[in-house]
């Protein structure tokens, strides 16, 4: 089993280098990248069980993780930086109100499942994430003096 595990992930991370890499970056990178923002995050997440979504239902849905910013702001966002940055990569088509994913979302799919389920857990627990074990862990980046 562990031996299809990894299979299965070196062909992933050669199939993503070949489908989300753009000017010589690592799909690790450009996955990453994509994930590193809370609001394009959310979008994502919202993908994984749908095909597609107006941008009002996009919005409806990411006002429900964040409630303290006003959905014209999050409006805003999705449409200019947002779901723009995700159709550069051909993760959306996304033309006038409309999204639809597209074939390279699958090639994202595994990881954005794996960011919603590490953030369901945090925020579960409402604590911090925890890096390390034992008595080392820490929430917080450690400082070199």
């Amino acid at each position: 089993m562990d031996q299809i595990l990894l299979e299965r992930t070196l062909f992933n991370c050669v199939w993503y280098d070949l489908v989300m890499s753009d000017s010589g970056g690592s799909w690790l990178d450009t996955a990453y990248g994509l994930l590193s923002t809370s609001q394009r995050r959310y979008a994502l997440y919202y993908f994984l069980n749908n095909e597609d979504a107006s941008l009002d239902e996009l919005v409806e849905e990411i006002s429900e993780w964040e409630s303290d910013v006003a959905p014209e702001s999050i409006r805003i966002a999705l449409h200019h930086n947002h779901l723009p940055q995700l159709a550069e990569h051909g993760i959306v088509e996304y033309v006038d109100s409309d999204i639809r994913v597209t074939s390279k979302f699958d090639a994202l799919r595994s990881t954005v499942a794996q960011a919603r389920a590490i953030e369901d857990d945090s925020r579960s627990t409402q604590s911090p994430l925890m890096f390390g074990s034992g008595s080392e862990s820490v929430s917080e980046p450690v400082s070199e003096d």
